[in-house]
Order: structure tokens, then sequence, then C-alpha cells
């Protein structure tokens, strides 16, 4: 994981207006993904009262089709209350760029869940399993993940769950 300084003392910006509440302009956050077209925080503290995740795309003007498809991620999970799906909580801006947050799990990749444990078969039927039931639940609700992979999958071997993640490209049947 990267790392930023552990203090922001920017505000949030939804709906094109600031949010003056002090204590969500002064949340702690940390970068844990960053990819060619977004980023994603760790909030430690938010107006949740709990750690959030914030993912911003990089662009503070990105093309309007891109700006769907990342809003679409927020659209859909909104609509569902799922075991295997991280709940979203609200959409927006962020220094102007678009922003959705969503509810922190403690989990890691299956990649790297699993790393270095290939002997360990009790945890991998059991998260079988459960990606096999996140993946049927959201058929269940005529959706199709259009990127299942080790990298959107999320798991807590602890726990045996698991949340499917990065909804920007699914559709309805």
């Amino acid at each position: 994981f990267l790392t930023i300084p552990e203090y922001c003392g920017n505000n949030i910006h939804t709906s094109g207006q600031e949010n003056d509440n002090s204590e969500a302009s002064r949340m702690s956050e940390r970068l844990i993904y960053e990819s060619v077209n977004s980023q994603i925080y760790l909030l430690d503290t938010s107006e949740w009262d709990q750690p959030v995740i914030r993912k911003t795309l990089n662009s503070e003007y990105p093309p309007p089709d891109e700006i769907t498809r990342f809003y679409n991620e927020f659209d859909i999970i909104s609509e569902l209350s799922l075991e295997g799906v991280r709940k979203p909580l609200k959409r927006g801006r962020y220094k102007r760029k678009p922003a959705i947050f969503l509810e922190y799990i403690e989990a890691h990749t299956v990649a790297e869940a699993f790393r270095g444990k290939q002997n360990d078969i009790e945890d991998f039927l059991y998260i079988a399993i459960a990606i096999a039931r996140a993946i049927s639940e959201i058929h269940q609700q005529n959706i199709i993940h259009k990127d299942i992979s080790a990298a959107n999958i999320l798991v807590n071997l602890q726990e045996h769950s698991v949340k499917l993640i990065d909804f920007r490209s699914e559709e309805r049947r």
C-alpha cells in the first residue's frame, strides 16, 4: 500500500457545494490504491463515524462518458442490499473531482489473501463458496459484473467473507 500524509485539511464537496462540517474537513486519509483513472483512499474518520473508502477520478474534468461509468458503480450498488457487495454511502465531488464514498471492509484482494497459502484448502473452499454466493446474489438482481477478477474480490479469511467491488462497467440484464 502507498501512504500519504495522515492529515488532510480540505473540505468535501457534494452536489457542487462546500461542506462546512469541520470534522469532515479534517479526515485522516491514506492512499490504498491508484490506477490510471482513479485513486482510492481509506478515511480513518468520517461523517459516518467509521472508516470509509473515498474513490475519486484522477482528472478534475474527465469526459462525460467516464463520469457516467464512474457514477454507474454507485448507482448500481445503491439499489442493492447484498452480503457480497460493499455498501455505498454517498456520491458527490471532492476537490472538484467526481467522488464516491463506500463502506470500508477489513479485507484483502484474493491474490493478496492467498499469497503463500498453497496448502490451506479449507480457507480456499470457504472463500470459493462465498465468491459463488456473491456472484449468484448479483445475478439474481439481474446485474452482470463484467470484471470478476482477483483484484475485484475482497476477502477476509478470518470471517470467511467476500465482497465484490468495482462495479463501474456493470449493467442490468
